[in-house]
């Protein structure tokens, strides 16, 4: 479960971003949030994914006062609890396919990497990336490289996913290939927070949420 209460967000004390947002998604729960560029959307996103933890109001993820938590314990919980797929892929171009599939396991321990081979073999299967897993990511196409970022985000097999504008430097095929993959992703039971400019019928969520200039609609 993840609650926000009246959460709001302003830069330079002045440019308020977000404005009083009350929204309860559940666990399980496919959550599509659309509008426009500058409404708040990204930095709503990095607030639940605990990226942005300088805010007014209250965020809970899974029973955890955000704002009780040290530095510390909030890393821990958005590297066990949290995986990230962003738009501009955030992946290391010198390093291979899988090498940036594997990074998230520096913070995590040398047990927990041992334990995961096996899924994390069947999960760039799952995501048709094996061939390319050995090539270095300066090498791959869009397409290819977001895959490669979404096996990065579910390599520790956490139960929240955020995805902020997957498909946005996509084309129409490759969109469909994310679509499809976040669907698969909704239908293994994990909650899955979407943040689009697109309302297509593509975005096969439980709830779409429209955000304007701070505030939900």
């Amino acid at each position: 479960m993840i609650i926000l209460k009246k959460v709001s967000k302003t830069y330079d004390g002045r440019r308020m971003v977000l404005n009083k947002v009350d929204l309860e998604i559940h666990t399980g729960e496919y959550i599509a949030i659309c509008g426009q560029s500058g409404s708040g959307k990204s930095t709503l996103l990095n607030i639940i994914g605990l990226l942005d933890t300088e805010f007014q109001g209250t965020v809970i993820i899974d029973e955890y006062n955000i704002s009780n938590l040290s530095d510390m314990q909030t890393s821990k919980i958005r590297s066990e609890k949290i995986g990230f797929i962003f738009q501009s892929y955030n992946l290391i171009p010198f390093m291979s396919a899988k090498e940036n599939i594997l990074l998230p396991f520096l913070y995590a321990s040398r047990e927990n990497f041992c334990a995961q081979q096996s899924k994390i073999n069947d999960l760039i299967e799952s995501l048709g990336i094996t061939k390319i897993a050995p090539k270095k990511v300066q090498f791959l196409s869009g397409g290819e490289k977001q895959r490669v970022s979404i096996a990065r985000a579910l390599c520790l097999s956490p139960n929240i996913i955020l995805a902020d504008e997957p498909t946005g430097n996509l084309d129409k095929e490759n969109a469909e290939i994310v679509f499809d993959a976040l669907a698969r992703l909704h239908a293994q039971g994990n909650t899955i927070v979407l943040v689009t400019h697109n309302n297509s019928k593509q975005i096969k969520c439980d709830r779409l949420i429209s955000l304007k200039e701070g505030a939900l609609i």
